[in-house]
């Protein structure tokens, strides 16, 4: 497919550069480290907390600059593996710290100045030269650092600016804790506040790269792999998840997808591509525990026939299961009776008002009950049970004319047989 890759000068998306630190599973990082750092901080244990913290805005670089601009998962490969990429880069910026500080220190006024001024300027490339290659002979090379400035030219300067911006907003952030939180508070909220701020800034960094790579050449893209912008045609078929695919490795789908729900909370897509991809695997033991949730969830956003769906499936299956929300069991059993799925449907219903004690919904499924058991079971003794049920405990329900006409249509049906 003949395609050119495009993509958005970062200059024009930056509110979704502070949007990406405030998905879910950086989110959740910063809740862990923070709730950590509450129960068994002490210097060491933050230290190593922020170890976490770096490694992970260092995956949210390489993971941005291969084009895949969701955050990544907590999975194993990312909180468990290859440490050595963060301790490499605390090395090499303390390293390139010291060095420029000793010549600094060295020099006259003169010269010292501007030389602080190109120095600090260049610590972005620093950090993308060692995150890029992973090798510290490679990121401590200095026409590394200006094959990278100046191949990115003048929008470096403005993307230096916009970090600085951003590690202001962190300043301020960390002045306000300090000053208004008791001390036990203060370091696990400075972590929480941290953590947010280094995935906003090694997102930029990644996207930057990704946005000249052209410019910077060594490498292509994952998501120009296959010559199409994946990021367009499918926001949710990342890089990872399309090698995963490719390559079958199962429980890699299963934690990619996972990791989509986590930072696309309030999509059904890709709720429902781990459904399918669970039943297709025969994931039977998974779908159990999942199911559930992505039938509520379907049932919450008022998609009734997908829920009664994964509803009937499930109890075929031989795991059945009941709806969280009280509203949703009348709309769902009304579209299992339009499938004639009229056993699944009583079943739902039955012990309604057992399990939701004197709620409003009781009426409106007992009536649909009714409905069920009368028309499509025969079972005009137990319809008339449900009816007087509802009749008795709630006498003032909108509905009770409705269930009134119900049950004096089925007393009078009877009354009639009996004389007959």
């Amino acid at each position: 497919m003949d395609s050119v890759f495009t993509i958005t000068p970062f200059w024009n998306r930056i509110p979704k550069f502070f949007g990406y630190g405030l998905r879910r599973t950086p989110l959740i990082l910063a809740a862990i480290l923070m709730g950590v750092s509450l129960l068994i901080g002490g210097f060491l244990i933050n230290a190593l907390l922020y170890i976490v913290a770096i490694k992970y805005g260092a995956e949210a670089l390489k993971r941005s600059m291969e084009g895949d601009f969701t955050p990544p998962g907590l999975d194993s490969k990312v909180i468990h593996e290859n440490y050595a990429l963060p301790f490499k880069l605390l090395f090499v910026l303390l390293f390139y710290i010291y060095v420029l500080g000793g010549v600094i220190g060295s020099l006259p006024l003169p010269l010292s100045v501007p030389l602080y001024i190109a120095g600090v300027l260049l610590i972005p490339a620093v950090i993308i030269s060692l995150v890029v290659s992973e090798e510290i002979g490679y990121s401590l090379n200095p026409f590394n650092w200006w094959h990278i400035a100046s191949q990115i030219g003048w929008p470096y300067l403005f993307m230096v600016a916009f970090l600085f911006f951003i590690d202001g907003i962190n300043s301020r952030f960390a002045g306000f804790i300090i000053e208004a939180f008791p001390e036990g508070l203060i370091a696990p909220l400075l972590l929480a506040v941290n953590t947010y701020f280094m995935a906003v800034m090694f997102h930029l960094l990644g996207y930057v790269v990704l946005q000249y790579h052209q410019q910077l050449g060594g490498y292509t893209p994952a998501a120009l792999a296959d010559g199409v912008d994946i990021k367009r045609a499918d926001p949710y078929m990342t890089p990872l998840l399309r090698q995963l695919l490719h390559d079958n490795h199962v429980a890699g789908v299963i934690n990619e997808l996972s990791a989509l729900i986590d930072n696309h909370p309030q999509e059904l897509e890709p709720r429902r591509r781990l459904y399918v991809y669970l039943k297709l695997n025969g994931r039977n033991d998974a779908l159990r525990d999942y199911a559930p949730r992505y039938f509520n969830r379907l049932a919450e956003q008022k998609r009734f026939s997908d829920a009664a769906t994964v509803y009937l499936e499930s109890t075929q299956r031989g795991y059945p299961f009941l709806p969280d929300d009280p509203a949703d069991y009348r709309p769902v059993m009304q579209e299992l009776k339009r499938r004639r799925a009229t056993r699944q449907a009583v079943a739902m219903a039955q012990g309604f008002h057992q399990r939701y004690p004197a709620d409003s919904h009781i009426p409106e499924v007992y009536l649909t009950l009714a409905q069920l058991l009368s028309e499509e079971m025969q079972r005009d003794d137990l319809a008339q049970q449900a009816l007087s049920y509802v009749m008795k405990v709630f006498p003032q329900h909108e509905l009770i004319p409705q269930v009134r006409h119900q049950l004096n249509v089925l007393t009078a049906l009877h009354g009639a047989t009996g004389s007959a």
